[in-house]
């Protein structure tokens, strides 16, 4: 009997690497797909646990979640690294009559800032899926509303508050963390060293986002 293999994170692996990416789609290869600017979403349906993702197959290889993820972000520029997503529908860390425990599914989405759905919770409910497959689509599809920070902002003027210490420019207009009736536009999120835009206030698709701060020392 041939095993049934069912390595995840291996697949995503092999699907951006070479030979493939060098191989045209009338060969079932994906010539053309990797674009290095672009932002990049991972979706997987997935039932099994993920025992078989062995890195380029070697089972003595770090197989670790984090080196898959690292992978996927090391193949974008700097700026364009917190766009790397995974979403993942499987069992979570519980298994059902549906799908096994999958630990390292959940972990994936965890450390991306991607979804997982626990595919458990959608077979008891088929109607689920609906509200599932809209949850991944407006993920993957979603205004980047976080833009995270290369270096740690420093409170210059020694108010408390690095807020006031990071300029904001979109499309080259300045925009301030509150507007004239003290509603928040962005605010820095200091546990992801990153700025967040809330609401109406996320810049829109193509816009050019300047973020200017004076770094800090760690």
């Amino acid at each position: 009997m041939v095993p049934r293999l069912e390595a995840v994170y291996e697949a995503m692996r092999r699907a951006i690497s070479s030979p493939w990416l060098h191989v045209p789609l009338q060969e079932a290869g994906n010539a053309g797909f990797w674009r290095p600017e672009a932002e990049l979403a991972i979706v997987a349906l997935h039932e099994e646990v993920d025992s078989d993702s062995y890195w380029k197959g070697d089972p003595n290889e770090d197989r670790s979640v984090s080196r898959y993820v690292d992978f996927l972000k090391n193949r974008k520029p700097s700026w364009r690294q917190d766009r790397v997503k995974i979403h993942m529908i499987s069992g979570g860390l519980t298994k059902c009559s549906f799908a096994a425990a999958c630990s390292r599914c959940v972990k994936g989405p965890q450390l991306t800032g991607g979804l997982h759905r626990d595919i458990c919770d959608t077979m008891h409910d088929p109607s689920v899926w609906e509200d599932v497959l809209v949850d991944i689509s407006e993920a993957v599809f979603a205004l980047q509303n976080r833009f995270e920070l290369r270096g740690r902002p420093a409170d210059v003027n020694q108010d408390g508050s690095v807020e006031n210490d990071i300029v904001i420019r979109v499309n080259g207009w300045t925009i301030e963390a509150s507007g004239p009736t003290g509603a928040r536009r962005w605010r820095f999120d200091a546990a992801t060293n990153s700025v967040v835009f809330t609401g109406p206030h996320v810049p829109p698709a193509g816009a050019q986002v300047e973020i200017e701060y004076r770094a800090g020392c760690s």
